[in-house]
């Protein structure tokens, strides 16, 4: 039998269902929040710097930083919590580092009461998303938690949760893994 044509099987079809796909657009947007200086954020003084006033909110807020593959900034998202808690969507998180291919990411946080020091919240969260960054090939800069007036970097405090993997940790050479 003869296939109908585009045009002529369009013509038979019931057009009250017809419905149009949404077209996904995204664009950065220079907001003025957060400066720099241009240099690349390669340590913990640095990032906190550009986010100190974090320290003084009543609530936590999470600001997640996107980094290219020399730690310049390429973007940034920013999470509002309650008293003690900010949820980070791990999903979100993969979406934005996929849509402006960073290489890198930091997670910072506040902690309202002014104590630095993590919970086992932030640990098994840093510890999960470096988890699924190692698969993805990416990696997790540091996480950071602005207190009063200290704050404290897993990358300074070589904090276990911070997982230091790099892609040449996993070589694959004739099907064997070191």
């Amino acid at each position: 039998m003869p296939h109908k044509s585009t045009t002529e099987e369009y013509r038979v079809l019931d057009h009250s269902n017809l419905k149009y796909l949404q077209k996904v657009e995204t664009s950065l947007v220079e907001d003025g929040q957060f400066e720099y200086f241009g240099q690349p954020l390669k340590n913990a003084s640095r990032i906190v710097k550009m986010l100190e006033r974090l320290a003084w909110k009543d609530r936590e807020v999470g600001i997640v930083l996107f980094l290219d593959r020399n730690d310049n900034p390429i973007g940034y998202d920013y999470w509002t919590g309650g008293l003690d808690f900010v949820a980070i969507d791990p999903r979100q998180i993969v979406k934005l580092m996929c849509m402006l291919n960073a290489i890198k990411v930091v997670f910072a946080h506040n902690h309202p009461e002014g104590d630095p020091r993590p919970s086992r919240g932030d640990e098994a969260f840093c510890l999960q998303f470096c988890q699924l960054s190692l698969l993805m090939g990416w990696e997790v800069s540091d996480f950071i938690i602005i207190g009063r007036p200290e704050y404290y970097s897993f990358r300074e405090k070589n904090n276990p949760s911070l997982l230091t993997f790099s892609r040449n940790n996993f070589i694959i050479d004739e099907g064997v893994k070191p």
